[in-house]
């Protein structure tokens, strides 16, 4: 077999393993944000050229003999480059951190090979001799319909388990993904190691590296089910909290009722004073101011909580009800406006409550006791956009160009440390934008992130 028809294989193979990568990066990341002609156009060629270059280096490896290198050193060298040129096409497609690009990398490419490892139970031959007419149609059979109906199978698997969900719950915990992906990186070499016993123990060891492979993916769906349940348990622990503020709003209505009720009698002797004396201007604006006061009790209540309604992502609504409740009990006055419903970003959750928690608390720390304070906080989803803006009163000078380095603070020193910990969180991220400005005696900081619309509502 010559060298132009085994890069046409090849080519062949790598279009089926590409549509397979895809397909893996759907249910664990998503679909691709469509950005465009340009965007489209992009992909493609970088795709193309992914599907040839890796088409010619595994000819060129199994030409010059890399793949029978001692422990499959060349497969695993092979196997490397592959995942690093992947996860590049995956952060220009998703625009997702490196890590997490270079994690779902790995995943895909391994998942691919446990469809291939499942369907080497079926070949005749533990490594294929091209130059063999009937090995060559046995191998291209292999490659081209018993590998990808495997892979197919896996598919369905991975969707019946909603393994893009327990995926993404698991991407959301970075503290316990680091030492899941310092073993996955690993993998080629176990993967390869177990290949080579197995091509001098007649497969035996084939079937402990499929074992690993599964025990690897139960693995994530158990640490996947685990996130699930504490999210269950904290979108139920905020359930309660919401419920409680209900209450405690519904009280203080019925307190102002109340008080209302007994006032009345009082404000209507007051009012007839001034009927009869002819003042009807005077009785206008008694019974204007009377309306006035109480239903800025009663508004201001039942607005908070239509707002809290439209938050549909139950750890910022969490957060946001803490916030609430401290300010309330410092005496902020507070305003919240969420005109529109809420239910997620691509920004990860966690990193999104803790820069929300590091502005919330600047803000609280910057009004408290305070005459004249005042804190808003306003989010704002629609079209492609998700904007987070909290303001507050400012009481103190703000020296534009150190905010946000470590250990600067316009409340004094030995502080400083949140804005730099948020500036660096929000760095992570090519699609999140940040601002702050004065504006009329308001310090305003703001939260911007550019929406895959695709994506929205799925709040990682």
């Amino acid at each position: 077999m010559s060298f132009v028809e085994i890069v046409q294989a090849n080519v062949v193979c790598m279009l089926v393993n590409v549509i397979f990568y895809l397909w893996s990066a759907r249910i664990l990341l998503g679909r691709v944000p469509d950005r465009g002609r340009v965007f489209r156009g992009r992909a493609v060629f970088f795709l193309t050229l992914f599907i040839s270059g890796s088409a010619l280096l595994g000819t060129v490896c199994y030409t010059s003999g890399m793949f029978r290198w001692r422990f499959q050193g060349g497969q695993i060298l092979f196997t490397y480059v592959q995942q690093l040129f992947w996860a590049l096409i995956l952060r220009d497609l998703y625009r997702e951190q490196m890590g997490v690009c270079w994690i779902t990398a790995v995943f895909t490419i391994l998942l691919s090979s446990f469809g291939g490892n499942f369907s080497l139970l079926f070949a005749p031959y533990p490594f294929f001799h091209l130059d063999v007419l009937r090995e060559r149609l046995v191998y291209l059979l292999y490659m081209w319909v018993l590998s990808p109906l495997c892979q197919v199978f896996l598919m369905a698997v991975l969707y019946k388990i909603r393994a893009g969900e327990l995926y993404r719950c698991w991407l959301d915990r970075r503290e316990k993904r680091i030492g899941a992906a310092v073993f996955l990186s690993a993998y080629p070499i176990l993967e390869a190691l177990l290949l080579e016993l197995s091509l001098w123990n007649d497969g035996e060891s084939l079937l402990a590296a499929l074992s690993m492979l599964l025990a690897i993916c139960m693995i994530f769906v158990y640490a996947g089910r685990a996130d699930l349940q504490q999210r269950h348990l904290e979108e139920q622990r905020v359930s309660l909290q919401q419920q409680t503020v209900y209450i405690q709003t519904l009280e203080g209505l019925q307190r102002e009722t109340r008080k209302f009720r007994h006032d009345f009698k009082n404000m209507m002797a007051g009012m007839y004073v001034q009927a009869e004396d002819g003042n009807l201007e005077a009785v206008r604006a008694y019974i204007q101011e009377m309306t006035d006061d109480f239903g800025r009790q009663v508004d201001g209540q039942l607005r908070q909580i239509s707002q809290l309604a439209n938050i549909q992502m139950p750890e910022v609504k969490g957060l946001l009800l803490a916030k609430l409740d401290e300010m309330k009990r410092k005496e902020i006055p507070c305003r919240l406006e969420v005109e529109q419903p809420f239910s997620g970003t691509r920004m990860r959750r966690t990193d999104l409550c803790r820069c929300l928690g590091i502005l919330l608390d600047n803000a609280v720390e910057e009004t408290e006791g305070r005459a004249g304070s005042r804190v808003e906080i306003m989010v704002s989803s629609c079209g492609e956009w998700t904007v987070f803006r909290i303001k507050n009163t400012l009481h103190s000078r703000v020296d534009f160009h150190r905010i946000g380095q470590a250990g600067y603070s316009s409340k004094g020193e030995g502080r400083g440390i949140g804005l730099a910990s948020c500036r660096a969180i929000l760095e992570q991220y090519d699609f999140v934008f940040s601002a702050t400005v004065v504006e009329e005696g308001w310090f305003v900081q703001e939260i911007k992130i550019q929406e895959a619309p695709e994506k929205r509502g799925a709040g990682r």
